[in-house]
């Protein structure tokens, strides 16, 4: 869990953008974002194929 210390007199908002910059090399924000519902394996095996696929074709021209 990223931490940020708001220093004394620091404006919250410039804080709150520390945190979030944190939060987005992370990962943290995409993760949150990917397991907002649920996904079978199966459509994760099925969207994984096609991506691979596509990264194949673009290989290739």
């Amino acid at each position: 869990m990223p931490t940020i210390i708001v220093h004394k007199g620091e404006d919250i908002g410039r804080a709150l953008k520390r945190l979030s910059k944190i939060a987005s090399k992370e990962g943290i924000i995409r993760s949150v974002k990917e397991r907002r519902f649920y996904v079978k394996p199966s459509e994760v095996k099925r969207k994984a194929k096609i991506r691979a696929m596509k990264q194949n074709k673009k290989r290739k021209h």
